[in-house]
C-alpha cells in the first residue's frame, strides 16, 4: 500500500521512450505505464508515494516546463512541475 501522505511522481513524455531516456526509466520503479489522456489527479490518487509514466502528448498546463520529460508531483499541498532531467 501506498504512503497517502508521499507525493505521486508522475513522469510525462510524449512518445515511447528510446536510447537514454529508456535506459534511465528502465532504474526507475515504476508502478504503471498510461497512455495519454488520463486525468491526473485520479492516477495520482492511485499511485501515491510511487512513479508512474504517461505516454502521449504533454497537457497544455505542463508543456511549459520543457525538456523531454516533465515531472509532475501531486500531493496535499498540490502539483509541482519540473523538467525530469535526461542524461546525454
Amino acid at each position: 500500500m501506498s504512503d497517502l501522505h508521499c507525493p505521486a511522481r508522475i513522469l510525462l513524455v510524449d512518445q515511447r521512450p528510446a536510447g537514454a531516456l529508456a535506459e534511465r526509466l528502465s532504474r526507475e520503479s515504476l508502478a504503471a505505464t498510461y497512455d495519454a489522456p488520463v486525468d491526473l489527479d485520479e492516477v495520482a490518487d492511485r499511485h501515491r508515494g510511487e512513479t508512474v509514466l504517461v505516454v502521449g502528448p504533454l497537457p497544455a498546463e505542463h508543456a511549459h516546463a520543457g525538456g523531454p520529460v516533465v515531472l509532475v508531483e501531486v500531493d496535499a499541498d498540490g502539483r509541482r512541475t519540473s523538467p525530469w532531467d535526461v542524461p546525454r
